[in-house]
């Protein structure tokens, strides 16, 4: 029981460190943001207040995830659609080419689906 104890009592003073520690380094950064010895008369470059407390990385700016979010992926499968569309209709051999495909597709799914009953009633 005492154990038990122990360790929760450790998980509280580890969350206790790491929130004084937070709000040491967020006065620190106050404190150094007050002490800048710029003066009005030097021109300060744009974006130099912004790095500090940060670490290094991309620039705000060019920031974009690697992974695709899901408005992007059916924007995407909508376009793709579309120009799909768009070239059948322009092409007319290919808007029959497909409709030749379909009625073949169907004629063979018809006929698996003659013989599977076939089977059944042998059965």
């Amino acid at each position: 029981m005492d154990n038990w104890k122990e360790k929760t009592e450790q998980e509280r003073t580890m969350e206790r460190a790491k929130i004084q520690g937070i709000e040491t380094s967020d006065a620190e950064r106050v404190g150094h943001d007050s002490q800048c010895t710029c003066s009005p008369a030097e021109p300060q470059t744009v974006g130099a207040k912004d790095n500090v407390g940060r670490k290094r990385a991309a620039p705000v700016g060019s920031r974009r995830s690697t992974k695709p979010c899901k408005r992007e992926k059916l924007s995407a499968v909508r376009d793709s659609i579309a120009q799909a569309i768009e070239h059948t209709m322009s092409d007319p051999s290919a808007k029959y080419e497909y409709l030749r495909e379909r009625l073949h597709f169907e004629r063979e799914e018809a006929a698996r689906r003659i013989e599977l009953e076939e089977k059944r009633m042998l059965l």
